[in-house]
């Protein structure tokens, strides 16, 4: 093999690996795997034809096995990458959810019951309609006149 070839082209499988991962450590992986892949096979570079494109294919081959490996696996966070303002979105969240439902309990009756057979049913107008023994209309404008004073209490 002629090693020469291999390593004139380095440099350049050097900036497309930094293209596709975007990340310099990641690129230098990727070009050390090439560099193993190609001394691992019997063939010979001086009997390729365009090394440089031959090695910018495996490299690219590489990273795409890398990135599908990555997809199926799970996602884990590192503890020293774990951010506390994460837990704090879900308090949030939870606090707003408390909120809605409370203002959702200060709403008249009649604005109230549309409004949980919505949420907590996930009724169709249509269906709120039949089980109210209601017009349509009227059922849509409950819900009309229930989001604007839920905005008024929010």
């Amino acid at each position: 093999m002629n090693r020469d070839k291999l390593f004139d082209h380095l440099e350049d499988l050097l900036v497309y690996a930094h293209h596709l991962t975007r990340n310099r450590d990641q690129a230098e992986d990727l070009v050390q795997d090439v560099v193993l892949h190609v001394l691992s096979r019997d063939t010979c570079l001086s009997d390729v034809e365009h090394p440089r494109r031959y090695m910018a294919v495996i490299l690219r081959n590489l990273f795409l096995d890398q990135t599908r490996k990555k997809g199926r696996a799970p996602s884990h966070v590192p503890i020293e990458d774990h951010d506390p303002e994460d837990e704090n979105a879900d308090v949030y969240g939870a606090l707003a959810c408390a909120q809605t439902l409370a203002a959702i309990g200060r709403l008249p009756e009649e604005y109230r019951t549309v409004m949980r057979l919505r949420v907590e049913a996930g009724l169709s107008y249509s269906d709120m309609a039949q089980q109210l023994e209601l017009p349509i209309g009227t059922v849509m404008s409950r819900m009309s006149r229930a989001r604007s004073k839920l905005r008024e209490y929010l």
